[in-house]
């Protein structure tokens, strides 16, 4: 007995020391996952707590910080509580198990298996373990304790811990046990109050003690979908909000089942900047402080650049453009249609901790299509399948890119308000980098289309199935007329503004990347309007290029000699014959400068 106590209490104090060991393990866990990685976050913010608790959309970022900072404390609690409830669940079932141990057996009887057992005692010899067990066993008032057979007084008998319920046994069922039992009808009257139950037994005794359960009439249980009410995203292909910010930046509203509601959007620079400078970002988070110091920071004076101000210029502006946007969904969709289309509590903006960005429920629409087509492109770059020929999947990919690109990013707000966005302290606007990213898709998509498109005049010539000569020369025409058209496209365009970080002029006659290109494109498009015999259009293209080019460069500009040369050869052309050797000479020229493309 004392080695019993010493073991129980040896298992207790392990158990004690295995559930401390759970509760520091969880603690330790919860501070290196949330506690330390935010820590510097609410070191910094913690003594502005009580100014940004009172715009109500810092209250969440708040409690959500502090509830991370809590966060070891909260998870060793919640440990400690579901050990302490494991161990009184434990210990009540322990408790039981023990007193079921101690019970004296006792073997009960169905009613009609006793009556069998006590034909079968007076039919058969006395056995002297049964007539001893039957002596000595003392007649209940409500329960019958029959003695035994061998087979079945070789195994212990143990009551469920449960009791199982009573069972009232139908009139019917009752006469007949009655009759076939005789004698005992006065005692089977007693046992009808009582439960009977005996679990070692023969399979036939079982079957015969057991009366199956009526099948149920009741209908089967059907379980109804919920009943879900959208707020936001319908649908992940369909958002509620687009935006476009190529050329003229547009914000919509997308009604569930078709339709769109423009949001007239003010001209204050800084806060388009804000919705644009998020959609760029979309599908991550912004720290608020870089969203201060390059928009709302950007070109102000110390005195006015101070964390307040800038914060409160900040809150101003989202807060009007959230304001504006459920304006809209309030008048011009809920109010006509009589019923909540849109949730009028709608917000384009999340946030987290300090970051912020555009919700899923926004789409920027002609940015992502630009992506989306470039990414072909660039792919098939990357696969070297674009040095000697031009897929046609790629050719569609282009032909889309330039159907979606409507302009520069934020052109129109660029070109009005060229101040805003000027260089200070030696660095560039923000804009500027999505800006030349996007006109490097858009002038990629116009080189490998006049490349697809020279390609195809190529083949037109040597084409074998055409009916004529006279066929095969107009389609030749056709294709290097597409193709000279946007090389002078990608010539002009190339250099068309300075804004970009890929144009410059240099003091001593150097020159960006895109200087360089736009000439090689000119060079193409003089050559192939001198194929077709246009010297018009040449004058035309050559004149306008210069004036541009003096102009961009501040008449720093001067032409390459190669472009000079072939400038001046096209204008000579009189018959598109004299200059096919120009022509075949492009092959090599498009193969060996590939990888220089934007």
């Amino acid at each position: 007995m004392h080695d019993g106590h010493v073991l129980s209490r040896a298992a207790s104090v392990w158990v004690r020391r295995k559930s401390t060991l759970a509760v520091a393990i969880g603690g330790l866990l919860a501070l290196l996952l949330w506690t330390i990685p935010n820590w510097e976050t609410f070191w910094q913010h913690a003594s502005q707590f009580p100014v940004l608790w009172q715009t109500p959309a810092n209250r969440q970022s708040i409690v959500s910080l502090v509830i991370k900072i809590l966060s070891p404390l909260f998870v060793m609690g919640m440990i400690a509580l579901a050990l302490w409830i494991f161990s009184l669940v434990k210990t009540e079932v322990e408790e039981a198990h023990v007193a079921d141990q101690a019970r004296p057996p006792k073997m009960v009887l169905p009613l009609a298996d006793a009556a069998s057992s006590f034909s079968a005692q007076g039919q058969q010899p006395g056995d002297p373990d049964q007539g001893q067990l039957f002596s000595a066993q003392p007649v209940q008032p409500f329960s019958l304790a029959p003695p035994l057979p061998q087979s079945a007084a070789r195994s212990p008998q143990i009551d469920p811990v449960t009791p199982l319920p009573l069972v009232t046994p139908s009139t019917e069922v009752l006469r007949e046990l009655l009759t076939t039992s005789g004698s005992l009808e006065q005692s089977g009257s007693r046992q009808m109050s009582q439960p009977l139950t005996r679990e070692d037994e023969s399979s036939q005794e079982q079957t015969q003690g057991i009366v199956p359960p009526a099948p149920s009439s009741s209908p089967p249980l059907e379980v109804a979908h919920p009943v879900i009410s959208a707020k936001g995203r319908m649908t992940a292909s369909d958002p509620l909000i687009s935006i476009r910010l190529l050329g003229e930046v547009r914000l919509a509203l997308c009604v569930p089942g078709g339709g769109q509601v423009t949001v007239a959007l003010s001209s204050h620079t800084r806060r388009i900047q804000l919705l644009a400078y998020l959609a760029w970002k979309r599908g991550d988070l912004t720290d608020r402080e870089k969203l201060l110091e390059h928009i709302f920071g950007w070109g102000v004076s110390d005195e006015e650049a101070t964390e307040d101000k800038l914060s409160e210029r900040f809150e101003s502006n989202k807060k009007l453009l959230r304001k504006k946007i459920r304006e809209v969904v309030a008048e011009q969709i809920n109010t006509p249609a009589g019923r909540t289309i849109i949730d009028p509590d709608i917000d384009p903006f999340v946030s987290d901790a300090g970051f912020w960005g555009l919700s899923e429920i926004c789409r920027v629409d002609d940015l992502e299509e630009v992506e989306r087509c470039f990414r072909v492109i660039a792919l098939a770059r990357k696969e070297g399948t674009l040095r000697n020929d031009i897929p046609e999947e790629v050719k569609q990919a282009c032909d889309q890119l330039m159907t979606a690109y409507t302009g520069d990013f934020l052109a129109t707000i660029i070109n009005k308000h060229a101040s805003e966005f000027r260089a200070w302290q030696g660095r560039s606007s923000w804009a500027r980098r999505p800006y030349t990213q996007y006109r490097d898709s858009y002038l990629s998509a116009l080189w490998y289309a006049a490349a697809y498109e020279w390609q195809q005049g190529q083949r037109s010539a040597n084409n074998e199935h055409a009916l004529t000569k006279e066929d095969s020369m107009s389609k030749q025409q056709e294709h290097f007329s597409r193709a000279a058209q946007l090389y002078e496209t990608y010539a002009m365009y190339a250099c068309n503004t300075k804004f970009d970080a890929k144009v410059s002029f240099g003091p001593h006659g150097e020159f960006g990347e895109r200087v360089g290109m736009s000439e090689r494109a000119l060079r193409r498009c003089v050559v192939l309007f001198g194929v077709l015999g246009r010297t018009d259009l040449i004058n035309q293209v050559w004149s306008a290029y210069c004036k541009q080019m003096k102009t961009i460069s501040d008449q720093r500009w001067q032409p390459s000699k190669e472009t000079q040369d072939d400038v001046q050869a096209a204008m000579a052309q009189t018959d598109a014959y004299r200059f096919s050797a120009q022509i075949s000479q492009l092959s090599s020229d498009f193969s060996e400068r590939q990888d220089r493309l934007p």
